[in-house]
């Protein structure tokens, strides 16, 4: 069962194309990802992270200062959010701050709370809508306000428009 030379030629060109194209296909995501910058680690990732204080990167499992063990990162204070409950944004805390202090200190200096509240007012008093208009249209049936949408008595089922029933 000898094979004919030309069957010989022809598989060593199938084996030489294939292994140039697993080459080529190996070679072409060699350029996406990064190493982990932890030198017992090593690990290829495709979504590195990088230290905001050593700006070295790292993989998921490195990522904070802690596990990294960055000097310099482990040095700046850390941060904490506090939602202010009058206008619900973010306030800013450091470790050495009193979070009730910086919330009275954001009230005081500029909260947005007054603008919240006449958007409040400006909003549509239809049961599925919550739409807030710069001018609402008040209804003469009910006076309630109304969105665009709902403007005509139809539209937002005015009381005015049922009729009582007629008394026997």
């Amino acid at each position: 069962a000898e094979f004919p030379k030309h069957h010989y030629s022809s598989l060593r060109k199938q084996c030489k194309r294939s292994f140039i194209s697993n080459q080529t296909q190996s070679m072409e995501f060699s350029n996406i990802g990064k190493h982990c910058s932890m030198q017992d680690c090593r690990q290829l990732d495709f979504l590195p992270f990088n230290c905001d204080g050593c700006r070295a990167t790292f993989c998921l499992d490195h990522r904070t200062y802690v596990a990294h063990k960055c000097a310099v990162g482990s040095s700046k204070q850390e941060k904490k959010l506090t939602i202010c409950p009058l206008c619900a944004e973010v306030v800013t805390v450091l470790d050495d701050q009193d979070p009730n202090v910086m919330v009275d200190k954001h009230i005081s200096g500029g909260c947005k709370s007054e603008q919240k509240e006449r958007l409040k007012k400006n909003r549509c008093m239809h049961k599925k809508c919550r739409k807030s208009e710069l001018i609402p249209f008040q209804c003469k049936g009910c006076s309630k306000q109304y969105c665009v949408s709902h403007r005509i008595p139809q539209d937002h089922e005015c009381v005015s428009l049922i009729k009582p029933s007629p008394v026997v």
